[in-house]
């Protein structure tokens, strides 16, 4: 007859904070973070089966504007163990490949880079991953 059938989640799956019932709290801490400038570049979200971490998780996604690879979702049934975890670590230092909204990048002179080098070597630390990077967002 030409219908299409959808299961009832996807078909009522909230699309926006506004649509999501329960949870305030937790909505109105990720509301704010995501308003400040300089987000993180990875969540990570948990909780019972059936709280809404997968609809929250698509809904950052699309607040921020990532596709592709710069979103991740695993479902814990599928993706379990120590090499999931393993694979997760080592993805996450990488920044994301399409630049955030909102966002403003700026390249790294190479004087600016020994700088910051010198510093941190004076105080003792290693370099920093992000300054080592020579395209960086600005917080």
């Amino acid at each position: 007859e030409g219908r299409t059938t959808m299961t009832l989640y996807r078909t009522y799956r909230p699309s926006s904070f506004d649509d999501i019932v329960g949870n305030e709290d937790t909505i109105e801490a990720i509301q704010s973070c995501l308003a400040k400038r300089g987000q993180p570049h990875s969540y990570l979200i948990h909780g019972p089966a059936g709280c809404g971490k997968t609809t929250i998780g698509r809904i950052i996604a699309t607040t921020l504007g990532c596709k592709g690879a710069d979103f991740m979702e695993l479902d814990s049934a599928d993706f379990r163990g120590i090499d999931t975890v393993r694979s997760i670590r080592r993805q996450l230092p990488y920044l994301p490949l399409e630049r955030l909204p909102g966002l403003a990048t700026r390249r790294v002179s190479p004087v600016q880079q020994r700088c910051a080098e010198r510093i941190i070597e004076s105080a003792g630390g290693a370099p920093s991953p992000r300054l080592l990077h020579p395209l960086h967002y600005d917080a």
